[in-house]
């Protein structure tokens, strides 16, 4: 029944031997140590020391999963990239737990995947009553939480530059500071706003690698993402254009894109421009926390430029 409930568990799950560390725990006692906190800022080689002593005996279907590996021996193989430097710290916070005879701790960690990708963790360390003498089975759970921190801090960056667009009527700096700080929330290599006059979108802010310059005119028929966005009204998310129908797919390339994600911006229910957000280097996967931050930003960047116009309207 054990062992169905471990391979099942819709969470990572490992089983871990302690009983090195425990060993090693216990030796620096022997030697007069009484604060581990104390003694592992001094000797911060001991953790990445204590790593070393860990042997993960079995790891669930969703462990393999996560961190992109076929089975335990790639998995054990490959340990110590998952959890480099950014691991240690909530390594050396579980060992001290566990030197104050804790049996249960959760902490929060960074992990590698074998493709090189971040993702933020929630760790829990459980001993069982049972092995709480030698340590030699420990259960340790991981569950992914990138999605929903992701979306919290994009969350709080939103926020900021609401704040900041709502305390000026310029348009020019309204314009400035949303491309610039919505670039560097979702990390493009490039984001433009574009409003659209007659047959062409013309470019009023830019922030980016290339420096494109304020006043840039577009054909429409030379920007078919932008005119799907603004007749659709709807965001259009690209993560490869090699994947495009052919026609969008070389105009995307003879620009030299690669991937892009634009939404609309909206007073009312007429569409007035285009918030694109681009990358030149490689495809790179848009989020969905991504994109419900770029929605929100062309929501309150459409108030904003709208309150700007009434007031110039008024002066």
């Amino acid at each position: 029944k054990y062992r169905t409930l471990f391979s099942s568990s819709p969470v990572s799950t490992w089983e871990v031997d302690f009983s090195k560390i425990q060993m090693y725990l216990h030796t620096l006692r022997h030697k007069g140590v009484k604060d581990l906190r104390k003694y592992l800022k001094n000797h911060p080689e001991a953790v990445a020391d204590c790593v070393t002593m860990l042997n993960v005996t079995d790891v669930n279907k969703v462990t393999l999963e996560m961190f992109e590996v076929e089975d335990l021996s790639e998995f054990k193989k490959n340990m110590g990239n998952f959890f480099g430097r950014e691991g240690l710290p909530p390594l050396g916070e579980e060992l001290i737990a566990l030197w104050e005879g804790k049996n249960f701790i959760e902490s929060e960690a960074i992990g590698t995947t074998a493709s090189g990708t971040k993702i933020d963790l929630i760790t829990k360390v459980s001993v069982p009553v049972e092995h709480r003498q030698e340590w030699k089975k420990v259960l340790v759970s991981m569950i992914d939480v990138t999605a929903s921190k992701e979306r919290a801090d994009l969350n709080k960056v939103l926020n900021h530059i609401n704040q900041a667009i709502t305390s000026t009527l310029d348009f020019n700096e309204i314009v400035r500071i949303a491309t610039d700080e919505a670039s560097r929330a979702i990390g493009s290599e490039e984001a433009k706003l574009f409003v659209r006059k007659s047959s062409e979108y013309v470019l009023v802010s830019a922030f980016g690698q290339r420096g494109l310059k304020v006043g840039l005119r577009i054909k429409r028929s030379e920007a078919p993402e932008l005119e799907r966005t603004f007749k659709t009204k709807k965001p259009v998310v690209i993560n490869d254009v090699s994947r495009l129908p052919m026609a969008r797919r070389e105009i995307a390339r003879s620009q030299g894109v690669h991937s892009m994600m634009s939404v609309p911006l909206m007073v009312g229910d007429e569409a007035i421009g285009v918030l694109a957000f681009t990358y030149y280097s490689a495809p790179i996967g848009f989020t969905d926390a991504q994109i419900d931050f770029a929605e929100k930003m062309a929501v309150s960047l459409s108030l904003a430029i709208a309150n700007s116009r009434s007031f110039e309207t008024a002066k």
